[in-house]
């Protein structure tokens, strides 16, 4: 049973890096048993656990990554390659990681940022994959980020610039732009939600 394998190999690795948080034998039983299952789980970590949760998470990964996606920021990206992965290869734990913009070929970790995770969504790539974020409670502001765009008076001029042919036409369709964001928007800053074929 996979809860078991990470149980005892976490055992083996924890006595190996201590201090270390004291929930990650039972957060590798929780991943552990949600990649067996195949089931969707929500696991708030410790505020203050900073990222000694990492063995916890891994570990069960190692043991069976198939359809698995994990989801991280850049810095958590560089953590995870450059100290967690060297960390559990020395108990004999290798993780194969995968960071193309189509699903692995074969059982490695498909490892990808959220602008991948967009991506890979809308083009359908995610149907039979166990996605998981480290950092979940932040998703809505990382959402909101990726999926906003900012038009600002350099970007018209860049166009304008470099359509000089159709210079009226362009000028045209900001003014009624405007005039449709403005007439929606409550005030200075603020956001407008539309519909993405208006854009």
């Amino acid at each position: 049973m996979l809860e078991a394998k990470s149980h005892e190999k976490l055992k083996v690795l924890l006595k190996k890096i201590p201090p270390h948080w004291h929930h990650n034998l039972t957060l590798g039983r929780l991943v552990g048993r949600s990649l067996r299952r195949r089931d969707k789980t929500l696991i708030q970590l410790d505020l203050f656990s900073e990222d000694s949760w990492w063995p916890g998470l891994l570990i069960p990964l190692c043991l069976e990554s198939t359809e698995a996606v994990l989801v991280l920021s850049d810095i958590q990206r560089k953590q995870l390659l450059k100290n967690e992965i060297p960390k559990i290869n020395k108990i004999g734990c290798h993780l194969e990681i995968w960071e193309e913009k189509t699903p692995p070929p074969g059982k490695q970790l498909w490892l990808m940022n959220q602008y991948t995770l967009i991506d890979a969504y809308k083009n359908k790539l995610l149907t039979s994959k166990q996605i998981i974020i480290p950092n979940a409670e932040e998703l809505s502001k990382i959402l909101d980020e990726v999926l906003s765009i900012k038009i600002n008076q350099k970007y018209w001029n860049e166009i304008i610039n470099k359509n000089q042919s159709n210079k009226k036409e362009i000028l045209t369709y900001y003014d009624q732009l405007s005039r449709r964001i403005f007439s929606q928007s409550s005030g200075k800053d603020c956001i407008v939600k539309m519909d993405g074929s208006e854009i």
